[in-house]
């Protein structure tokens, strides 16, 4: 965690941080980790989710997010940082970040301002441009290589066809 300086008001971006609190407030939903998921796999700060169908077992009340199987993979939202809990197992309730929140992530390549990006499976948090990926957002900020920028996330959850 980052130390405040004598000008400044909040502490400087992380990979999973919400900006740009809006009128109405973020759009972040309170989300049940798979609780059938094998214990080692964690969920992290800006990792992109997507929605678990639990079939026969499944359970009532808050929705069910599990990893994504891979890039191509529908996204229903972001994992939210909070100064709580930086790992999250399953059977843990997180708090996911869905459609029009905007949230810091962390790019490989440079990137442009407006650029529709994807999600990086592989590693939680990263974004790169969109190729035969799923649509996470765009982005808000022009970011360098290695760099932190903010994105407006518009994943609908929706598969192609639904």
């Amino acid at each position: 965690m980052s130390n405040l300086n004598l000008n400044q008001f909040k502490l400087q971006q992380e990979v999973g941080s919400l900006d740009l609190t809006f009128f109405s407030g973020e759009q972040v939903v309170s989300c049940l980790y798979d609780p059938t998921e094998t214990a080692t796999v964690t969920l992290v700060p800006g990792e992109a989710v997507s929605l678990t169908d639990l079939g026969a077992d499944d359970i009532p009340g808050a929705p069910i997010i599990g990893k994504r199987a891979d890039d191509a993979a529908v996204i229903f939202g972001t994992v939210v940082r909070t100064t709580k809990k930086a790992t999250y197992y399953p059977g843990d309730y997180l708090e996911i970040a869905i459609r029009g929140c905007a949230m810091v992530f962390k790019s490989a390549n440079a990137l442009n301002r407006g650029v529709s990006v994807s999600a990086v499976q592989a590693t939680p948090g990263n974004i790169q441009a969109v190729s035969t990926h799923a649509v996470l957002g765009y982005t808000l900020d022009k970011v360098a290589a290695g760099g932190l920028g903010r994105v407006m996330i518009t994943a609908d959850a929706v598969t192609a066809g639904s």
